[in-house]
């Protein structure tokens, strides 16, 4: 279902219709640009990957990936005092890595570690911040679909970005 304004009309058809109604009466330009100012710039190859990234993370979110690294990450800080935020951190850095999606991430590791946060001593609020933290992190370390998209609107190289993600995501995660 479409979201709706007031009168019961699709938002994007609000949208869609302000638009050519201020165009019109600016004398900006006629419907043929909007349409394919509308339609021109989605003709972009980078841009399917933004889909993609999604389906990818929440397919390995639905196949057990994420448990499985919160097994792994828990069964390498296991014996450190804060063992469960740690391993959350690693399994959502891991995680974001692999699926370039931070909402996936938050997500998938979100649904396995807040039980256990509102069991623990950390209780459920530190949990569910750890747990935002870390799709802030995700979004920094490549891939991720912000740099995509940034590099498409300031039409800046997208491997390049993803070089320079690297050391900064991985020190974020680390501190």
């Amino acid at each position: 279902p479409a979201a709706r304004l007031v009168g019961g009309i699709p938002i994007v058809v609000a949208l869609f219709t302000s638009a050519a109604v201020g165009m019109y009466a600016r004398g900006l330009g006629s419907l043929s640009q909007l349409h394919s100012a509308l339609f021109g710039s989605l003709d972009s190859f980078p841009l399917l990957a933004v889909p993609l990234f999604i389906l990818a993370g929440e397919l390995m979110g639905r196949g057990g990936i994420a448990r499985r690294l919160m097994e792994l990450t828990l069964s390498m800080f296991g014996g450190i005092r804060g063992s469960l935020p740690l391993a959350t951190i690693g399994s959502a850095s891991v995680f974001g890595a692999m699926s370039g999606s931070s909402v996936a991430c938050v997500a998938a590791i979100g649904k396995l570690t807040l039980p256990t946060f509102e069991k623990g001593p950390y209780g459920r609020q530190f949990g569910i911040s750890l747990v935002a933290v870390t799709g802030v992190i995700d979004a920094i370390i490549p891939p991720s679909i912000p740099m995509i998209l940034y590099g498409i609107t300031a039409q800046a190289s997208v491997p390049h970005l993803f070089i320079a993600g690297v050391v900064p995501g991985l020190m974020v995660a680390s501190m």
